[in-house]
């Protein structure tokens, strides 16, 4: 009996299936590299979504000599450092360092500050790694200092026009900050009785929390036509840091008044206050 030979046929293969079209694919893979480095981005805090300040205690009752304060890293370009010392202090330096690499700082300040017993110090800059340095200290007693940092504030970009690198920074008067006790304290006068002071930037630090309200007149201290539509006082406060860019946010106050603050408490506290005239 024959036997009957049937040749294999192997089934039909399963159709492979279609790729994507490269326009596809790219985009895939642009979408998943985006994903990928905001990641990267937002633990490093690169860029900028929204104002940001940080107001933190540097140095708490510290004794009189060198100490360091590293910043903690907000992507901040301008800082300012406010401090107090108690006791009897003869000698006083205080900066603020800046690094790309967090090993190598340089002193990023116009120069040190030397006064006591309140100083203060600034600094315009963005650098990846900042510190508050008290460089040196002579004599005995204590040191209590406020760091406070914001973004934004920057002299080449000031409202909506950028300004060409070279153009000089339009808030280029100083003022120091000095108050000792509740009351009416003047922070800035005007160079004359027609010149009207525009405020850029004010910070301070306080020994007491206490309410401290802006307001403006004429008088040793505002005491004449007194002007306190500048907003309601700011309350409980330790430290403040506001900057307010020329042009946008900027207090104009009428011409020939001081500028003031208003301190409900026995505190005392220094600061900065940046502002141009008009």
């Amino acid at each position: 009996m024959g036997v009957k030979i049937i040749p294999f046929t192997p089934p039909p293969k399963a159709p492979a299936p279609a790729r994507r079209p490269a326009p596809l694919r790219k985009a895939a893979a642009f979408i998943i590299g985006l994903c990928l480095l905001g990641s990267a981005l937002r633990a490093q805090d690169i860029g900028v979504v929204a104002p940001r300040t940080l107001v933190v205690k540097a140095f708490d009752a510290v004794s009189c000599a060198a100490h360091t304060f590293v910043v903690p890293d907000r992507g901040l370009n301008v800082h300012m450092i406010v401090y107090e010392t108690t006791g009897v202090i003869s000698s006083i330096s205080v900066g603020i360092d800046g690094s790309f690499d967090g090993i190598n700082y340089i002193d990023v300040t116009p120069g040190f500050s030397t006064t006591f017993p309140i100083g203060s110090n600034f600094a315009k800059i963005y650098m990846p790694f900042i510190r508050m340095r008290i460089y040196s200290c002579s004599g005995a007693g204590t040191i209590t200092a406020y760091y406070s940092g914001s973004w934004g504030f920057d002299p080449f970009f000031l409202g909506s026009s950028p300004l060409p690198p070279g153009t000089p920074f339009p808030c280029e008067l100083r003022a120091n900050v000095s108050v000792a006790g509740a009351g009416d304290t003047a922070i800035i006068t005007p160079s004359s009785a027609t010149a009207s002071v525009v405020l850029c930037h004010l910070s301070f630090g306080m020994t007491l929390a206490t309410n401290v309200q802006i307001i403006s007149g004429t008088g040793a201290a505002c005491g004449t036509g007194t002007n306190t539509t500048y907003g309601a006082a700011f309350q409980n406060l330790l430290a403040l840091a506001m900057n307010l860019p020329p042009g946008t946010l900027s207090i104009k106050f009428p011409a020939g008044e001081k500028v003031c603050l208003r301190v409900t408490g026995a505190t005392t506290f220094g600061g900065l206050a940046l502002y141009t005239e008009q």
